[in-house]
């Protein structure tokens, strides 16, 4: 009896066991046969993402179905459109920060920024990725969060570096430089500034070079360095002259009649005045 017993506990286990394996190929079949089903239906998510993300007043939907077809996405071990979906997710994110920003909502346009950064990190976008950094550099700039800008704009220039992006590196080494001068580290804002001179002048960007000397001859003015400052502002005007850009002449030429009239330089403070007014009259409508 007691033999006859175990044989039939085994057999039983045995039927169970097998209906389990049965059980668990059926289930993998049916998954399989699934997927394609789940891709589609992600497919046709991320087709309204992008519907809802062009239309005003569909962030909210927009937004969703961002996330709704990511997450289906990577149910079904899709990477590649998982990477995919992210990148114009986190471009939307980037779009709305600045629709803020332009408002001038700044904790609004913070957080879709943030949110943006979050969505482009993991998947190498760098020039994206720079932009956001950049813009988030910026708000805190404006918020006197200074050592937050210091952070963010040094991430955004190593982003624009890993993009081979130079006029982003040259735009945001001015950014710190400016963060140094409002500091009144003045010499440390000038090795910011001579840094991206350097890359303006590869650039051959005359104009901006002219932006980038006035800042310089503003640093030395501010460290009572006058003379330095003068040639600064002097190699401005000529810059400016290049690139056929009165309004930064102009600039340059009332820095150097405010620096000579400090000095009680008033025939020359007065020469640099009179080329300031005689470009604005020039210039005028």
């Amino acid at each position: 009896m007691t033999s006859s017993f175990s044989r039939s506990k085994i057999g039983s286990r045995h039927r169970f066991v097998l209906v389990a394996i049965f059980a668990a190929i059926a289930l993998l079949h049916l998954t399989v046969a699934a997927q394609p089903g789940q891709d589609q239906k992600a497919e046709a998510l991320y087709a309204e993402a992008l519907l809802a993300a062009g239309s005003e007043g569909s962030e909210a939907e927009a937004l969703t179905k961002f996330d709704e077809a990511a997450k289906l996405f990577r149910n079904v071990g899709n990477i590649k459109r998982v990477a995919a979906v992210e990148l114009e997710h986190g471009k939307y994110l980037k779009r709305l920060g600045i629709r803020e920003l332009n408002a001038d909502k700044l904790s609004e346009a913070l957080a879709y920024f943030e949110k943006s950064a979050e969505k482009l990190r993991p998947h190498g976008n760098h020039l994206e990725l720079a932009y956001v950094y950049h813009n988030i550099a910026f708000i805190a700039a404006k918020q006197d969060r200074t050592a937050v800008a210091r952070t963010m704009y040094v991430k955004a220039r190593v982003e624009y570096a890993l993009a081979g992006d130079r006029d982003g590196q040259a735009k945001v080494l001015r950014n710190i430089g400016l963060l140094s001068y409002n500091e009144k580290r003045f010499n440390e804002a000038i090795v910011f500034f001579t840094s991206a001179l350097r890359i303006r002048a590869i650039l051959k960007q005359p104009s901006e070079q002219g932006l980038l000397q006035t800042d310089i001859g503003d640093s030395h003015r501010e460290s009572k360095r006058t003379d330095q400052a003068a040639a600064s502002y002097n190699l401005a005007v000529g810059l400016y002259q290049r690139a056929k850009d009165p309004a930064g002449e102009a600039t340059a030429f009332l820095r150097l009649g405010g620096l000579f009239e400090g000095q009680f330089k008033y025939p020359d403070a007065l020469k640099n005045y009179s080329s300031a007014l005689k470009i604005f009259e020039k210039t005028k409508d």
